[in-house]
């Protein structure tokens, strides 16, 4: 039987329909040497989506939840895993347990030169800093200091703490770093998205022989995109169920 809806979202609240298939677990994630993959899958695992209908739900929520040039610009580039839930409540889309995670591993050059400029400003001689550090961004109570060792080579070239008097210089750089990982983490989303929490690891030194690395992970367990991006484009659906 030829069906017709009028638009994207009916057809998902069709589909999501308990009579039908029921709420649909949504699934962006990022596999090496693969890229982005969606998959789509029913809450009750006792029902299979047919070919057509899976092919068509996997347009809709590819083009309009993950590859939105017009919503997300590049920034999606950033994004490394996302997962939804759709589901038909009383005659109404929703969409629940939303979260999305992004990872910054394609600019860590950029990130090491701009967490030495800071740290060139506070510090003023040479040295190296190990620094992990997580939490939420809007609660600095939450923050958690894994790792942090900042040093320089004395003149036996050996490794020697850098004096810290009263731990005010610990606190500058805390402060500092924490400032930039916001700022970093809107500048590369371009404001299209917020995260709550970040996690950072870093090593960087003023030394050429420095082992440095960047490590800069985030994670919102808000929605990437809500369901509004589906009446951007209205479009009338006909297909066979």
């Amino acid at each position: 039987m030829i069906k017709k809806f009028k638009d994207q979202i009916s057809f998902i609240t069709y589909v999501t329909a308990e009579e039908q298939y029921g709420p649909l677990d949504i699934s962006f994630s990022h596999e090496e040497y693969v890229g982005m993959v969606l998959t789509i899958t029913p809450n009750n695992t006792n029902k299979v989506i047919p070919k057509n209908i899976y092919d068509k739900l996997y347009d809709i929520i590819w083009y309009n939840f993950y590859d939105n040039f017009d919503l997300l610009g590049y920034s999606a580039d950033n994004i490394y895993h996302s997962q939804f839930t759709l589901q038909n409540n009383k005659g109404d889309l929703d969409m629940t347990s939303s979260a999305f995670s992004g990872s910054h591993e394609y600019e860590t050059n950029e990130m090491v030169e701009e967490i030495k400029s800071i740290l060139f400003d506070i510090v003023k001689v040479d040295y190296f800093l190990v620094l992990d550090i997580s939490g939420k961004y809007d609660d600095p109570s939450k923050i958690e200091i894994q790792t942090y060792y900042l040093g320089q080579f004395n003149e036996e070239n050996e490794d020697a703490d850098i004096p810290d008097q009263n731990g005010n210089l610990k606190t500058r750089i805390i402060e500092s770093i924490l400032k930039w990982t916001k700022n970093y983490s809107y500048k590369c989303s371009s404001g299209e998205y917020d995260f709550d929490e970040f996690s950072l690891d870093f090593s960087v030194g003023s030394y050429e022989n420095t082992d440095t690395w960047c490590h800069f992970y985030e994670e919102s367990k808000g929605a990437l995109v809500d369901l509004s991006v589906l009446e951007i484009n209205p479009e009338e659906i006909e297909i066979e169920v």
